[in-house]
């Protein structure tokens, strides 16, 4: 499930039945009803639908979505509905962005949908073609707006001297407002440096090149060492940014190597420590408890950071089992607050208490799904 500011959801779902009509996207805006946006087995124009994923909803109420199709020569496309009916983007395996005449799209990942309707694309272009496309600047991330106009590709410069942009991690994530963006990728550097080739960068739609918003080997706040590698990133409509990382160095390890950090109310400070492996988690008296490690993270419009993270036992005395180790926290104006957590009473079940949190979703106000 999805959630806007305006309180509309979008998901998707499979449904009962036989026959190839078994999944669908649906919208359900706020106090409204829920709506098929699209069905498996209908037509979208020159194929037709097949599964869903890597659904999105903006405040606006366009949903995007990827569906592998049938009925074309190549399987897997990006689509955006934006309430007048879903239709097929530009970004689509095999097709061709205008921004690169005469090559096609030879591998697409997850999109990012922005706040202004336009679906933001990493992927990798066919070696070869007519322009002599190479393993050097095959990646690239488009948007659907004029066909698959340009971001960034590999081998653009990054800012940094002597440094371009290199290969991408296969993900783009997107603002709820004001057309921020950020992306992670490695650094094609003269002479090339494992300790600092890599950076997560941020940028603005019909702005200014993206830029560096923290590198690798830059020194990772509230601990003794420096990043090592990015493993997620949030940016909200302010361009402030949230990020998941693994850092080394100042003897750090593999136990308390993994955090969350955030450059919240201040874009151009180093990102401050959140929450860290290791660390005790505030949710049962007495320091039982330490977070082990962390997945989704979200950056809210208000400055605050939602995240789901793993616990562990910080002591001998048990405190943590498989039944209870998921949580959802919320840190905002540098308090940390536990929103849910396994085992935990589910309200409005009769007594009934949490069971396995698998993911969420959170809006730039802070409401949670």
């Amino acid at each position: 499930a999805f959630l806007n500011d305006s309180g509309d959801v979008a998901f998707d779902a499979t449904l009962l039945g036989n026959g190839t009509n078994n999944a669908a996207v649906f919208l359900r805006p706020a106090g409204g009803a829920s709506v098929p946006i699209a069905v498996k087995g209908t037509p979208f124009g020159p194929g037709d639908y097949g599964v869903f994923s890597n659904i999105a909803l903006n405040n606006d109420g366009d949903v995007s979505f990827q569906s592998l199709t049938t009925g074309l020569g190549y399987n897997a496309g990006h689509f955006v509905d934006d309430g007048s009916g879903a239709s097929a983007s530009a970004i689509r395996l095999g097709s061709a962005p205008t921004s690169v005449a005469g090559e096609t799209f030879n591998v697409i990942y997850q999109p990012a949908l922005a706040s202004n309707g336009e679906l933001l694309t990493p992927g990798t272009l066919v070696l070869g073609g007519p322009s002599g496309v190479t393993v050097a600047n095959d990646g690239l991330i488009t948007s659907s707006a004029l066909g698959g106009s340009m971001i960034v590709r590999e081998g653009d410069p990054s800012g940094i001297a002597n440094t371009v942009i290199g290969h991408h991690l296969a993900r783009t994530v997107a603002s709820n407002a004001n057309d921020h963006f950020a992306f992670p990728c490695y650094l094609y550097e003269t002479p090339q440096d494992q300790t600092t080739n890599m950076a997560v960068f941020t940028g603005v739609l019909g702005g200014a090149a993206p830029a560096v918003a923290v590198r690798k080997g830059d020194a990772a706040a509230g601990t003794p060492g420096s990043f090592n590698y990015f493993l997620g990133e949030s940016v909200n409509s302010s361009g402030e940014l949230a990020l998941r990382a693994w850092v080394s160095g100042g003897g750090i390890a593999a136990t308390d190597n993994e955090g969350i950090w955030t450059n919240s109310g201040n874009t151009s400070a180093p990102p401050v420590l959140i929450a860290r492996e290791g660390d005790v988690a505030p949710c049962i008296a007495g320091g039982l408890t330490a977070f082990s490690s962390f997945r989704t993270v979200y950056m809210g419009d208000d400055g605050s950071v939602c995240f789901l993270a793993y616990l562990k036992n910080a002591t001998a005395t048990p405190a943590v089992n498989p039944g209870n180790d998921a949580t959802i926290w919320l840190w905002r104006n540098g308090v940390l607050d536990l929103i849910a957590r396994e085992g935990e009473l589910a309200n409005n079940t009769d007594g009934s208490v949490i069971g396995r949190i698998g993911d969420f979703e959170s809006n730039g106000t802070g409401g949670i799904v």
